[in-house]
């Protein structure tokens, strides 16, 4: 089980809006046999006793910390105007949009449409990746008129020759658990999740210690701008990006001719 460790956070969302995502998300607490507080309880104490049962184990379901998790990176300035943006094309009704605060606006935006919600979480996990290879013409190309994205088809090829090649590098048993599509301003992200190498991590639940051998996720990202002709990829070692460079290249089609992968 995960803890949620900034149970502070839960003033911000408020007592309507929590209200609104636990009840949400009740089925999942009944079948991990998770009371909630009292909800006739006055503020402070409700809260006090919503953070104890976040900080414990067993508290909150794994994919309600998660949850949690995605809410609070959207609460700022920049989640705010995502979502805003987000509102407006999607035509979501939004209460109290001028008074709302980010994380009361975020559990608005979840519970009126989850699928929007998620893209707009992944679109906040690539723009927090601040480190990219740069990889195009010399002189840029605007291949906006010729490009064809991707299909569901490539991205599951891609998928499967990117499996192969971890396969072949005996980083383990676990694979890419998933990749996502997203379009944003005219260019083409694709958020992939992989298992990276073991580690062993000192733990401390209550005053036991204990060293946990696990292996952690991380999040590679391919940006294609065809504006630009350019590739961008963000990644943990050289041989793992030119991988990248070689599978994307190979898929993407722009009429016949070899994108800057190859």
């Amino acid at each position: 089980m995960k803890a949620y460790t900034k149970p502070k956070f839960f003033e911000q969302i408020g007592r309507a809006m929590l209200g609104r995502l636990l009840e949400r998300h009740q089925g999942e607490f009944t079948a991990n046999n998770v009371v909630l507080p009292d909800t006739n309880l006055e503020d402070p104490e409700y809260y006090a006793a919503l953070s104890r049962l976040s900080a414990r184990k067993p508290g909150f379901p794994d994919d309600f910390v998660e949850l949690l998790f995605s809410i609070e990176a959207l609460s700022n300035a920049e989640g705010k105007s995502r979502l805003l943006r987000a509102v407006e094309q999607g035509e979501l009704q939004i209460e109290r949009i001028q008074t709302a605060t980010y994380a009361d606006l975020a559990v608005q935006v979840l519970l009126a449409d989850p699928v929007l919600f998620a893209q707009k979480h992944d679109e906040t996990r690539i723009a927090a990746m601040s480190t990219f290879d740069y990889h195009g013409p010399a002189e840029p190309i605007d291949r906006r008129s010729m490009f064809t994205a991707p299909t569901d088809e490539d991205v599951s090829r891609i998928k499967a020759d990117f499996d192969d090649w971890l396969g072949d590098e005996r980083d383990g048993e676990e694979r890419v658990t998933e990749i996502e599509k997203l379009e944003m301003e005219g260019e083409y992200s694709f958020l992939i999740r992989r298992g990276d190498s073991f580690l062993r991590l000192p733990t401390v639940e209550g005053t036991r210690f204990s060293v946990r051998h696990l292996r952690p996720a991380r999040d590679v990202v391919v940006v294609y701008n065809p504006e630009r002709d350019e590739l961008r990829i963000h990644a943990k070692t050289a041989r793992e990006k030119r991988k990248l460079r070689e599978l994307f290249g190979q898929r993407r089609s722009v009429d016949g001719h070899a994108g800057p992968g190859d």
